[in-house]
Parts: structure tokens; sequence; C-alpha cells
């Protein structure tokens, strides 16, 4: 069930200043794309486009959120840290784009952001596991850096590997997105309750 209405409505102008910066960048990201040769070309093992479709769609995503975090997110404790963060990966993945950098200088870029992330304190402290008679929270003590460390380059990998097809990764990190916005909704009990 999704939390009183109340709760969730402040959410609305962050989402639509997100999608809006979002919509302007995409045809900026294009240009840019072309200009400096980030096209991804058809083949039979990644790129399942019909034809070359241009790279850089990371730019567009990475200036809606932070955006829209830099005027919406200050009660959010880490919010410069989270833009600094993502800046730096959406620059390194960029990169790729263009320069279709080795895997491995990839896989330590992307573990230097889950290194980063928790050296600037944000790390995922517990986890709740579901139960019959309500969810089980285990606290990580000091295996929260690690799994913290896991988890950042586990998505962007996961990320990376849907990233083969025009606007799959766009909309599997907009799904993802959505979920995580009725999670947080659905956590608020009074309307001053950040969720983070």
């Amino acid at each position: 069930m999704i939390a009183d209405s109340s709760t969730w409505l402040p959410a609305v102008p962050a989402f639509l200043t997100a999608s809006a910066v979002c919509g302007l960048a995409v045809p900026l990201s294009i240009v840019l794309a072309r200009r400096a040769g980030a096209v991804a070309v058809p083949d039979d093992e990644r790129h399942l486009h019909g034809r070359p479709t241009p790279r850089l769609g990371g730019i567009a995503m990475f200036l809606g959120f932070a955006v829209a975090l830099s005027i919406f997110g200050s009660s959010i404790a880490y919010r410069w840290q989270v833009v600094a963060v993502c800046a730096a990966i959406t620059l390194a993945m960029a990169l790729d784009d263009i320069l279709d950098l080795p895997w491995q200088l990839k896989l330590a870029v992307e573990l230097g952001a889950g290194v980063l992330t928790a050296l600037l304190g944000m790390t995922i402290t517990f986890i709740a596991i579901p139960g019959v008679h309500g969810a089980a929270v285990w606290q990580l003590g000091w295996l929260a850096a690690p799994i913290t460390v896991v988890w950042v380059l586990g998505m962007q990998i996961s990320v990376n590997l849907l990233d083969g097809a025009d606007g799959v990764a766009a909309g599997v990190v907009g799904i993802v997105a959505g979920v995580c916005l009725l999670a947080a909704i659905n956590r608020v009990v009074t309307p001053g309750d950040v969720q983070t």
C-alpha cells in the first residue's frame, strides 16, 4: 500500500525537475556524442541497435539527478558527496564511451568509486531480512564498508551490462529509481521524515 499522498507530494517537484533537465540534456548529449565519436555501431556481440547510436546518455541522466538533488536535497546529509561521486563515475564512463577503455581499467574505476563512497562515510550499515513476524534487522558493523563497495561496484557493472540496446539501461534505472522512491515513501511516518 502506498503511503498517504501528503508524504510523497514533496517528491513531485524534484521528479519533474530531474525529468525536465534530463529531457533537455539528451539532445545535447547526442550532438556531443556524434562530435566526439562516441557512437555504438551495431554488432553481433553487444550493440543490438538497428543503426549507429550515440552514447553519452549518462551525462543527461547525471545532470537531471544532480540539478534536482542540488535544488531539493538540502535535508540530505551527504548531498554534495553523492553529487561528487556520481560526477566522477559519469566522467569516467563518458571517457569509456569515447575511448572504449579496457575492461580492467573500467573495473578499477568502478571499484574506486565504491571505495570513495565508503571513505566519504556513505555506507550500508544494516540490512533488513523480511520474515513472517516482521523484518529482522542485521547491523553490519565492520562489514558495512566492504558491502557498500561491492554494492556500488555491482550496480555499475549491472548497468554497463544492460547498455547494449538503446534505452534499456535508462529504462531499468528508471524502474529501480521508482521502486526506491516507493520504498522511501512508505517508510515516511511524519511529514518531516527524510529518506536518504
